[in-house]
């Protein structure tokens, strides 16, 4: 089997995602985004009790719970989200975290293609953006 090196992955190494810095979204969350070219991951930190508003994109998302707990509500469907489980949203269903659990709620969301309006929210994003 030949690989094509010019398709091959590519690796970012973080020292800790403390490093990454947090990204002014949702009052009642805290998040760091990582992004290539065609993906992009958000590290969400949801407040105890919290409600993230229901909302809709074109891109696909995962959305993993790592700690904590969240309702969901997908389309139509509600769900009740823990560690360790998650949910695929395609793109241009509404969705949303309506009630975060009362430890709050870490999770990991994945978007493709990039959210371009998370990306102007990137510190890298701003020093790299061509002169207009």
């Amino acid at each position: 089997m030949v690989t094509d090196t010019t398709r091959a992955p590519q690796f970012f190494r973080v020292a800790a995602l403390t490093d990454v810095q947090l990204l002014p979204t949702v009052p009642t969350l805290k998040a760091r985004l990582v992004a290539g070219d065609r993906l992009m991951a958000m590290f969400g930190n949801a407040e105890p009790n919290a409600s993230l508003p229901l909302h809709s994109h074109h891109h696909e998302q995962i959305t993993y719970v790592l700690e904590g707990a969240i309702h969901f509500q997908v389309g139509d469907e509600e769900h009740d989200l823990g560690p360790g489980e998650g949910l695929m949203i395609p793109g241009g269903v509404t969705h949303g975290g309506i009630q975060v659990g009362p430890e709050g709620c870490r999770f990991l969301e994945i978007f493709t293609p990039l959210r371009d309006e998370y990306v102007a929210l990137m510190p890298d994003a701003k020093q790299d953006a061509p002169e207009t």
